[in-house]
């Protein structure tokens, strides 16, 4: 699996919280961010290999479990 698909997979089910965390630390990156009323996109392919190493370091570094008493 690319680190792009991966990077995919693995915000699809994050929180909105987490999606937050992405979106600010793509700001500080400076990734191009299109905006519209329904949500915002970022094109993975203009991402340099840097950025996208970056990226997914984040991904994994958030991606923590929900405790189990706290899941419904």
């Amino acid at each position: 699996m690319s680190d792009k698909v991966y990077i995919m997979k693995k915000c699809d089910n994050f929180t909105r919280q987490q999606n937050i965390t992405i979106l600010k630390f793509l700001i500080e990156i400076n990734a191009k961010i299109s905006q519209s009323a329904d949500g915002s996109r970022i094109n993975l392919d203009t991402l340099t290999d840097q950025q996208i190493a970056g990226l997914k370091s984040k991904i994994n570094e958030i991606d923590v479990p929900i405790d189990p008493i706290y899941q419904i």
